[in-house]
């Protein structure tokens, strides 16, 4: 039999009949807490979007003049969620302090990959830098672009993927992630309820779909099918409702749906391996053996990138740094997201301080460039995955780790569970 792979590594043939359907008529979907990822098979590379959607409220639903009312109607969900009832800027818990000077001690006694001593630049000597900084001025020559783009995004009642973030300062919409730490983003304010959730994952695919791939609803029906990658620890209740809408409100006549580790391996060419995926909200693993995640071994940490995003800003004020982060802000947020991503490594042989420039040009605001001196936090940051602790600003120590659990589905008459009740056993037939 042929194959047709592109990132997802999957045959091209669809259904009982054995038709043959071309890659470029594939679309695989991956959907996740941050990001979505969409793409036709016989793409390099898949299409990558931030997994959000902003709503304008409506007439007598904004945000009055003094900021007090109208609350109830507010709801404007950020990169990452802060535990529930915790201040951004509230003291951190002393386990934090305690994973740090751990991490530092670690790091004191290392050895650089020549064989040198490595040495660390004391906070206070960093700090006291970060406070005399100068910050300069800048002048944007791109304002008045960037202008016109955020005037036209404004005249839209619904803004999606990327374009949120611009218009993330804007008080009059409202900000829904629909996946939240590997799962559907269910909850009990304004658009948590599941029908919601599933309305704002509908919204933003479709418009994904056909405005970055072309793909018109005509001729979804009959030409084109859907791969759809769901984690391992996904809900068995909630597959189901995803399928609906591919099928009845996404109108494609075909899906398959496959677990994400089960794409890894296909992709890696592998018959069995020990998957480890780090996402920006969860860390999930398990053990894949002939095309299947055994059920028995899949291990999910509720804690990721996001995570270290916080605690990245947790050691920087601890460092003076001239800027203030609203992790509230979903501006601010993806600004500390991106320098994390830029800055923070592994490398043994980088020690000591390092001067750093941060651009800072949020709407509305006087557009800035901070020098700033920053430290072995660079490093302590990433080590975190291995030290929990340091992460406690974001994640709740109770769940954090979750095994695997059969899950009943109630319209499914030969889940595990109704399997296991009616079997009969060999000595009492």
């Amino acid at each position: 039999m042929e194959h047709s792979v592109g990132f997802g590594s999957f045959p091209a043939y669809f259904c009982e009949t054995q038709e043959y359907v071309p890659a470029s008529n594939i679309i695989v979907i991956q959907p996740g807490s941050k990001y979505l990822r969409i793409g036709r098979a016989s793409d390099p590379e898949p299409h990558v979007n931030l997994h959000a959607i902003a709503r304008r409220r409506k007439t007598g639903q904004s945000i009055s003049s003094d900021g007090t009312n109208f609350t109830k109607f507010i709801h404007r969900d950020t990169l990452i969620s802060l535990l529930s009832g915790k201040s951004a800027e509230e003291k951190l818990p002393p386990e934090v302090e305690s994973a740090r000077l751990q991490l530092c001690h670690t790091l004191q006694t290392s050895l650089k990959p020549d064989g040198g001593q490595r040495y660390i630049t004391p906070t206070e000597q960093i700090s006291a830098f970060n406070k005399i900084s100068k910050v300069g001025v800048i002048c944007k020559e791109d304002t008045k672009v960037a202008d016109d783009i955020l005037k036209d995004l404004l005249q839209k009642e619904t803004v999606v993927g990327d374009d949120v973030i611009k218009i993330s300062t804007v008080p009059d919409y409202n900000i829904h992630f629909p996946w939240r730490r590997g799962g559907l983003n269910l909850h009990s304010g304004i658009g948590g309820s599941l029908t919601s959730v599933v309305n704002d994952i509908v919204d933003i695919w479709e418009y994904i779909i056909a405005d970055k791939l072309g793909v018109s609803l005509k001729d979804r029906t009959h030409n084109y099918r859907v791969l759809l990658v769901i984690p391992v620890m996904f809900s068995r209740l909630h597959i189901g409702e995803l399928v609906h809408l591919v099928m009845n409100q996404l109108q494609f006549s075909h899906v398959i749906v496959i677990h994400d580790h089960v794409c890894a391996t296909f992709g890696a060419a592998l018959s069995c391996a020990t998957v480890v995926d780090v996402g920006d909200q969860r860390i999930s693993i398990s053990c894949v053996e002939d095309g299947i995640s055994i059920p028995q071994t899949r291990i999910e940490l509720k804690y990721g990138g996001g995570d270290l995003t916080v605690a990245l800003w947790n050691l920087m004020r601890q460092s003076g740094v001239p800027f203030k982060i609203d992790l509230n802000s979903l501006w601010d947020l993806n600004l500390l997201s991106n320098l994390k991503e830029e800055l923070c490594h592994f490398d043994l042989s980088r020690c000591g301080s390092e001067e750093h420039t941060v651009l800072w040009d949020k709407p509305g605001e006087t557009a800035v460039r901070y020098n700033i001196l920053v430290g072995d936090e660079l490093l302590i940051v990433p080590l975190s995955y291995f030290n929990p602790d340091l992460l406690r600003g974001s994640v709740e120590t109770t769940d954090a780790i979750s095994l695997y659990k059969s899950q009943q589905a109630f319209d499914d008459p030969f889940d595990d569970a109704f399997i296991s009740e009616t079997a009969v056993s060999k000595s009492n037939t």
